[in-house]
């Protein structure tokens, strides 16, 4: 039987009396080699503390998983606050939602876009630069001259609508791009509670984010956005908080009153001291006979002045009898006895009005 030095473990032969590696002595009895017992705890210890370990991992990562998604659910389903931010979110979802609502801001209705071709008289000197700016831009063709005929015949100039000119007409609007962004906001710092909701108007400048090409590529693109009788690019949209998101909400301002007037039990004039929201809700609508013209305006240049009464408009210190009526921000005027609408302003807010001029607006300023 093979002896086994004691020592350094060396094999070696039945009758060897010392070890052939290390001459250790070597006794008489054989001794096999043990187990390195080093070997058998490293396996027995890797074994357990790496499945151990393994399982404390696993468990390590779902519980860092777990409380990842608890947060970021948390943080998900957490009602949205008032903010510059969340409201710029809500008017810009809003205007690329409602196309109709988008479209009475982006598209300018001063003539009727959907008659192709257009005629314009050779004497309209205003209206036939204005359609040269738009040829200029692409929008029509180069205008061709034609005759009305008869006795006293006049020169027409005709024109059409170009291809790309076709694109960007919609409901008889000629569109001066396909979005809208709010930037400015405000509103935010004045939320009020009705019927246990919050409620807000969110005010706002907005640009157009997607300009026709048409536009962007006029070298009078300026002077057409000047002269283009479009809506103001500025808003007061009522917005409330619905599923924890800021949204513009469909309720109109004079309801929302009316609800507060309700819950708080009170004449209607106690709810109109509340400010802030409420005050910003005035802006919307007229009160009583009055309307909110009611005063003395000016242009810049104050060569137009004009001065309204509840029942009247005085122009160069001539009195006529008038019927104002409000629809939304606008405030149409119709002079006593004539068959249809004398005038149409636009309030931008409660000292500032646009006055349409058929091919372009001017801005009017109260006057103290």
């Amino acid at each position: 039987m093979a002896r086994f030095c004691t020592k350094c473990g060396t094999r070696n032969e039945s009758h060897a009396r010392f070890c052939e590696q290390c001459g250790n002595p070597i006794t008489s009895t054989a001794t096999p080699l043990p187990t390195p017992p080093v070997a058998a705890a490293a396996t027995t210890a890797f074994a357990i503390p790496r499945l151990g370990g393994r399982r404390l991992a696993i468990s390590g990562v779902l519980v860092v998983t777990l409380a990842a998604v608890g947060g970021g659910l948390a943080w998900w389903l957490a009602p949205e606050t008032a903010s510059e931010a969340s409201f710029a979110r809500a008017i810009n979802a809003h205007f690329g939602n409602d196309a109709n609502a988008r479209d009475k801001i982006l598209c300018t209705g001063n003539l009727p876009y959907d008659k192709d071709p257009i005629r314009v008289d050779e004497f309209n000197r205003s209206t036939r630069q204005y359609m040269d700016m738009l040829v200029q831009a692409g929008v029509y063709t180069a205008p061709k001259q034609e005759s009305s005929g008869g006795y006293f015949p006049r020169t027409h100039y005709v024109y059409a609508l170009s291809d790309e000119g076709k694109k960007w007409v919609r409901n008889s609007r000629l569109c001066l791009g396909a979005g809208l962004q709010a930037k400015q906001v405000s509103g935010f710092e004045q939320v009020e509670e009705i019927e246990g909701k919050p409620f807000a108007v969110a005010s706002a400048q907005l640009e157009i984010n997607d300009e026709a090409p048409w536009l962007a590529k006029a070298s009078n693109r300026d002077t057409l956005l000047r002269e283009l009788d479009r809506q103001s690019m500025s808003v007061s949209l009522p917005v409330t908080r619905v599923d924890g998101k800021w949204t513009v909400s469909n309720i109109n301002p004079a309801e929302m009153l009316a609800r507060r007037v309700t819950a708080l039990g009170k004449a209607g004039s106690d709810a109109g001291t509340g400010g802030g929201f409420f005050d910003a809700l005035k802006s919307f609508f007229s009160f009583g006979a009055s309307h909110p013209l009611v005063g003395k305006w000016q242009d810049e240049s104050g060569l137009i002045s004009l001065e309204f009464t509840n029942d009247a408009y005085v122009q160069n210190g001539v009195s006529m009898k008038a019927k104002f009526e409000t629809r939304g921000d606008q405030v149409a005027i119709t002079p006593e006895g004539a068959a249809g609408v004398g005038l149409i302003l636009k309030m931008r807010d409660s000292d500032t009005a646009l006055l349409d001029m058929g091919l372009a607006s001017v801005t009017l300023k109260r006057v103290n």
